[in-house]
């Protein structure tokens, strides 16, 4: 059975259906996720079906709020859509050994969750970040603030204090030296508008 291919039509399905979702986080984001999280899984190893399962479901629910400008609690949009993955895959019959632990890898791949993470949940959460770095990443990281009502000054500079941060944070040594590759022109985007924007 493709579990991989059954996933991602419901994934895809409930989605599209969800017409207050964040569209940062929306399914091409899923599918950049997977396909960088299956990537660093190739060169380190780990349950490569656990990982795309995880990947697909990771973002399953988010949603616009009324609090514009505050970010969840940490952990909630985690936990959340760990819950909803829990209950898509017991719905779809899903083995329940890898169903435990998909739901597990989702729990953790919040980037404020500063914790011990085994190889697959570490993978996950190294190939959503990633997806927020580069050029790419530093368009899609702008939207996601406006999204929530984030000023984009504001976003800016507490973004560029956070990256040493997110740094720290990579453990494989592909993700790292994707994060590395990335990280200059990611940096070049937000100082140069900075710099821009202070020489008015």
């Amino acid at each position: 059975m493709n579990w991989e291919k059954i996933v991602e039509e419901r994934v895809k399905k409930e989605m599209e259906a969800n017409r207050d979702r964040l569209l940062s986080h929306d399914f091409d984001h899923v599918k950049r996720v997977q396909k960088i999280a299956l990537h660093i899984a190739e060169h380190e190893g780990g349950d490569r079906e656990i990982v795309s399962i995880a990947s697909l479901l990771h973002d399953i629910v988010t949603k616009r709020t009324n609090s514009m400008g505050k970010l969840l609690p940490p952990g909630v949009h985690a936990r959340t859509c760990a819950e909803r993955a829990d209950k898509i895959l017991m719905d779809l019959g899903y083995p329940d050994e890898k169903r435990i632990k998909v739901v597990k890898i989702i729990t953790e791949h919040e980037w404020s969750q500063d914790i011990d993470r085994d190889l697959e949940s570490q993978i996950l959460y190294e190939a959503d970040k990633l997806d927020g770095v580069g050029y790419f990443g530093a368009l899609r990281h702008s939207y996601a603030a406006g999204e929530i009502g984030i000023p984009l000054i504001e976003n800016i500079r507490h973004h560029l204090s956070a990256l040493e941060e997110i740094r720290k944070r990579y453990r494989t040594e592909t993700g790292k030296k994707m994060y590395e590759s990335m990280l200059g022109p990611h940096l070049e985007i937000f100082k140069k508008a900075l710099e821009e924007v202070n020489a008015l």
